[in-house]
């Protein structure tokens, strides 16, 4: 499995992860429609508000 970019980068970057292929199939599947996809938030250090 390939390493994701924001895992290389110093501070790693925190990330919204979308998923890409259900975007894409529901884009094809339901063209005229909102829809609400998932994503997943990827705390990795950038982001965070030191205390």
């Amino acid at each position: 499995m390939v390493q994701p970019l924001a895992d290389l980068l110093q501070p790693a970057l925190t990330v919204i992860a979308q998923r890409t292929a259900e975007i894409g199939r529901t884009a094809v599947e339901q063209p005229v429609q909102s829809v609400v996809v998932p994503v997943t938030l990827k705390v990795r250090g950038s982001g965070e508000v030191p205390a």
